[in-house]
């Protein structure tokens, strides 16, 4: 009776096609034109080939040759702003678990073309507590590895376990940060990950703090590589 009761109201006051990024109308869902012209805006400026932010020259950006981080390189579909901002926050923070399927779309777009992402064995979500879980409903991070997942033609892995919530990350400055997520992840029981290449996913990448709390676990316990993809990333950390 509900099914019915809830088609028939979508007949009456049909959903609303929205763009996935800044929720303005547009047909089929799609994204916008002129979210559309801000990411290719965006994406014209050249990146770090590590981290993948914003460079002015070279190919590497002064904290990539200055330290070591345990992925390879990351990539994210733009910067946290403007409409992909509004995405996340939607997704995140208002409970649209809709948006996952356009925007995990967006991000499998980022890297097929390079061949380093092509070559993935798994693709694997960063968790949250179950707490979070609970209060939440559900995670995002998954919620867009399972799209990756499918738009690769690779299993997804729920090989990682958040044992202890963290204060949020915004609160923090880089060191703050980093030590806020040591010893903050731990690999599942049973899971045989020795010489494997695994993309990590997340929403968003600021310092990088949790996603190389999350690989370097990754590689402690044997994985051969860890990529990175996220939705967004900050353009820079002060």
């Amino acid at each position: 009776m509900l099914f019915l009761i809830e088609g028939l109201l979508n007949l009456i006051f049909p959903s609303r096609e929205e763009c996935p990024l800044c929720g303005s109308r547009s047909p089929n869902g799609d994204v916008c034109q002129h979210c559309t012209l801000w990411l290719e805006e965006k994406n014209k400026q050249p990146y770090c080939c590590r981290c993948g932010r914003p460079v002015n020259k070279g190919s590497l950006c002064r904290e990539c040759i200055e330290r070591e981080w345990p992925f390879t390189a990351a990539r994210s579909v733009g910067p946290y702003a403007g409409p992909l901002k509004e995405a996340v926050h939607r997704l995140k923070y208002q409970g649209k678990k809709q948006l996952a399927q356009p925007l995990g779309r967006l991000m499998v777009q980022q890297v097929t073309g390079e061949m380093l992402y092509r070559r993935v064995d798994m693709v694997v979500p960063i968790p949250v507590t179950g707490e979070k879980l609970r209060n939440r409903g559900f995670n995002q991070a998954r919620l867009l590895a399972r799209v990756v997942a499918g738009g690769l033609d690779k299993p997804l892995a729920d090989i990682l376990v958040k044992y202890r919530d963290t204060v949020p990350q915004a609160q923090l400055n880089r060191q703050e940060r980093e030590k806020n997520t040591r010893d903050t992840f731990k690999l599942a029981k049973n899971v045989n990950i020795y010489q494997k290449k695994l993309l990590l996913i997340d929403d968003v990448i600021t310092t990088g703090s949790t996603i190389s709390a999350a690989a370097d676990v990754l590689r402690q316990a044997g994985a051969g590589e860890v990529l990175v993809l996220t939705l967004a990333a900050t353009p820079k950390y002060s």
